[in-house]
This record gives structure tokens, C-alpha cells and sequence, in this order.
């Protein structure tokens, strides 16, 4: 794992300065993974007005689905919808469509 170096100016009694060097470990990807995931779902909740979200994974797996989309779709709660794939979600032309454009990145 690489680390971030971060100096600092200390200064002494007599007026010198002095460098203290201090190391801090990268998060690991799955930590900026879980902080990032975590920042979307919260944003998304937050969102004022009813609206229809999904945040999927490369995988094409749902993460977050809005309540609304999901009670659109016919599932009782958001819950119900996580891990599904998009083509479950929308079984039609819809999800395939939703893989392409994920696909094309």
C-alpha cells in the first residue's frame, strides 16, 4: 500500500524551522468504494422531490433504488430491489437497453 507524506513547518524556540514529517495510509479501494457508495445512497434519499433513481455496479447488480422506482416497478420497498439485476428489474427491452448504455461507459 503507498502512503501520502505530508510535511510540516515546525518552528523552534531559537526561530529555525524544522521539518515534521508525518505518514498517513491510503484508504484502501474498497473503503473509497464503501465512502463513495455510501455519499450516492445518501444523496439519493435526500433528493426533495419523488424521483425515480438506480445506481447499479458494474455488474449490472442494483446498489440503490429509489423508493418510488421501486413501488413503480411493483416491489414493496427499495430492500426488494437491491442485488437484483437490471434485467430483473426491468425484464423487457429495458434492462438490456440500461446494460448497453452502462456498457459503453
Amino acid at each position: 500500500m503507498s502512503e501520502i507524506k505530508v510535511e510540516k513547518e515546525k518552528e523552534t524556540a531559537s526561530g529555525a524551522t524544522s521539518s515534521v514529517t508525518s505518514n498517513r495510509n491510503q484508504l484502501t479501494k474498497a473503503q473509497l468504494h464503501a465512502e463513495l457508495e455510501d455519499m450516492v445512497t445518501q444523496l439519493f434519499k435526500n433528493i426533495p422531490l419523488p424521483m425515480h433513481l438506480i445506481y447499479v455496479d458494474k455488474e449490472h447488480r442494483v446498489r440503490y433504488v429509489s423508493e418510488e422506482l421501486a413501488k413503480y416497478r411493483g416491489f414493496e420497498s427499495a430492500e426488494q430491489v437491491i442485488g437484483l439485476k437490471t434485467t430483473e428489474l426491468f425484464p423487457k427491452k429495458g434492462g438490456e437497453a440500461i446494460n448497453a448504455v452502462l456498457s459503453a461507459g
